[in-house]
């Protein structure tokens, strides 16, 4: 199944890219997915200072965490951590 990674602002920088479709097998969790990108990328996800966000949900917001299922075409959205007021 096809997954659609974006990459926001120093996330973009890091990787070098703005999106990228990433190829996992049906069934795949959310930490699967992560476990791939910080070997193809260098990232050290989740604790990197980067959310990792999907379908616009915050992981820590989803009932299963990081042991979400992923389907066909979702989108995750990697973006730098915001702070300061």
């Amino acid at each position: 199944m096809a997954i659609l990674i974006r990459y926001l602002s120093t996330v973009r920088v890091k990787t070098g890219l703005r999106e990228e479709a990433v190829i996992l097998p049906e069934g795949s969790t959310l930490q699967d997915l992560v476990d791939h990108l910080n070997a193809g990328h260098g990232l050290s996800l989740p604790k990197s200072g980067i959310m990792i966000l999907l379908g616009g949900r915050g992981w820590r917001q989803l009932s299963l965490k990081m042991a979400t299922v992923l389907h066909e075409g979702q989108v995750v959205t990697l973006a730098p951590v915001v702070e300061g007021g």
